[in-house]
Order: structure tokens, then sequence, then C-alpha cells
């Protein structure tokens, strides 16, 4: 099944319905009354979701959610520290510099190792479950999930809203990856070893952990803060995820609709992951991205000239409160 959302008008739709034309015609695609223009705002996104359930799959993000309540009081304060360092001589830092940039001044002047004690200082505390993330867990169905989260609150968001699922967590770290077990009515975390463990994203949910960090069984590795670490310090995915699983994530990614959440295309190594999950190919058909309406991306978006393929994503304009709510009020705990 199809649902259509185009923001900006029919033109993209027409050429995605006569694209489709043989499959709507044979029944392989039922093709839904699109949202377009006006129509496609979060109300009625939101109405539509709860009644035909188009089968969104794969999150992305959070790394920029603003509801005061997620990572931005610990990023704050990391920011600051790092800033008191290097905004000062010799080589003082220019305003408005990206955390990505900041974090490369720091570790150059201070080292790698006194960056990563930073880190660990500010982001140690663990933190109530925002309410966007509850809402975001109760809607999640099974399927491949990325969070740039360098703290485990989406996959404790899961495990306490759903409590019955075989969850995943995967985390390709410099030169291993870890693989994270919570099975279903389970209260903790274990770490697989030995053979590759047997996922099907048709029933478990998998969280991919791309930028390291605090992970859910509460253990630490080293962080994406860098410059350097995202240019090097990012492995292949291909190689990085257990051998028996790797076909299956990998066409999951490849085919399954896109959630965006909390990405900017403002940012660099956003857009480098983008293309790290989907190389050279448009996103998937019916992907969508959400963006903050202060943040002005809906246009870069929907002409997508730096996404993947070059091809854009329908858009939804939505502040975090509003797409708590959204959510919250269209959850049903996991659909499928």
């Amino acid at each position: 099944m199809g649902l259509p959302v185009a923001p900006s008008g029919g033109a993209t739709l027409a050429r995605l319905e006569g694209a489709l034309g043989e499959r709507i015609a044979s029944g392989e695609v039922e093709w839904r009354d699109p949202l377009v223009g006006s129509a496609a705002n979060l109300d009625l996104l939101r109405e539509r979701l709860r009644v035909e359930s188009p089968h969104v799959l794969h999150f992305l993000g959070h790394g920029r959610v603003r509801d005061g309540k997620s990572e931005r009081p610990a990023l704050d304060g990391f920011r600051d520290r790092l800033l008191k360092e290097v905004d000062r001589p010799p080589g003082a830092a220019p305003p408005g510099l990206p955390m990505s940039a900041l974090a490369q001044r720091f570790a150059l002047r201070c080292g790698a190792d006194t960056l990563e004690a930073e880190f660990q200082h500010a982001f140690r505390a663990a933190a109530a479950i925002p309410p966007l993330f509850a809402a975001l867990a109760r809607s999640l169905g099974p399927g491949v999930h990325t969070t740039l989260l360098r703290t485990p609150v989406l996959e404790q968001a899961l495990a306490e809203h759903q409590p019955d699922r075989r969850i995943y967590a995967i985390q390709p770290d410099r030169e291993s990856t870890v693989v994270l077990l919570r099975e279903p009515g389970g209260a903790r975390w274990a770490r697989l070893a030995g053979s590759s463990p047997s996922i099907d994203p048709e029933e478990d949910i998998v969280v991919l952990r791309l930028y390291r960090g605090f992970r859910p069984d509460d253990a630490f590795s080293a962080p994406l803060l860098t410059e350097d670490d995202y240019l090097l310090g990012f492995r292949e995915l291909e190689k990085a995820l257990p051998p028996e699983s790797a076909d299956d994530i990998l066409d999951a990614l490849a085919t399954e609709p896109a959630l965006l959440m909390g990405l900017s295309l403002h940012l660099w190594d956003h857009r480098m992951l983008l293309y790290r999950l989907f190389g050279k190919r448009p996103l998937p058909r019916r992907s969508l991205a959400v963006v903050e309406p202060e943040d002005g991306e809906r246009e870069l978006w929907e002409k997508g000239t730096s996404l993947p393929g070059k091809e854009g994503v329908a858009v939804i304009e939505a502040s975090a409160e509003e797409l708590g709510a959204w959510l919250g009020a269209g959850a049903n705990g996991g659909r499928r």
C-alpha cells in the first residue's frame, strides 16, 4: 500500500503514479488518495497513519532534538566546556563552529583521551526517557532503526514500551562490532559472543548505534565526535554488521521507507551518514523527513540536491513537542 505525501504539489505524484501504473492496475500496489499541498499537514498525516498504517520502517537521528529533555542540556554543557579551552590564544576558535570542528580543535590541543573524559563527564548522568522518545518507542514496529544519540535513550524506551519484543542493539566500534540482545520479557541486555545472531527484521527490532557512546548495557565505547572520527572512524556498514544478518538488514535499509527525524542537511556528518547508509541510490519511495519549522530546510529536502541519488523526499515541518503529541495520539504499540 502506498500513502503519497506531497506538501509542495502534485507534479511528483503524477510521475510516481505513472511509473507505478502497471503495478497499480494489477493490484500489486494499492494507491491511496494522496496528501497534496495544504492537506499534507501533521494532523491529517496523523489521521491517515492511524487509519491506514503505511509501512514506515527505519528511523534516523535525534542528535538535534530540542525538547529540552533529551541530550540537549548535556550537549550544551559539553560544548561550553570545549569552548572554554579552545576559545583563547593561541588559535582562538571562530564563532559558530560546528560541534565536530570544535571537538577536533579540542582534541588537537588537549588530546583525544581528554576529549573522551569530558564527554563521559557531561553525558554519564542517566536521564528520564523524554515524552517524544516514549511516544516514538510505542509507535515503532519491527525493522531496522538507526539512532545518532550517544546515549541509549531509544533502546531504553523500546525496552520499556515494547517488553514482549526481541530487541537488538548493534554498535560497530573501531575494530569490532558489539551486538546486544534484550529478550522478550527480559530485564537486561546481554552481549552476544561467538556465532552471528539470527536476526529477523520482519519480527525483531534492530537499532543501529552508529555514533557509539554509552550502550544500553551500561558499557561505554569512544563516540564519534571529531571531524577525523567521522572521516576515519566509520567502518563500512556491510563489513561491520553480523555476517548472517547483514543481507537482511541492508535489504531493509534499501527498500523500506525511511522516517528521517532530527537530521540536518546543513551538517556534513549527517549528509555523510545518509550516503553511508544508502550509497548513491535514492532514498526508498515514500520516505519522509520531519524538520523543525525554524530550521528552514524544507526546500533542501524536497529538492534532494544533497541527498543520495539527488532525489528529494516528502517533508513535514513540526516541532519536537508537536511530533511527540502526534506520535502519542497515533501510537499503537509497534504495529504489525
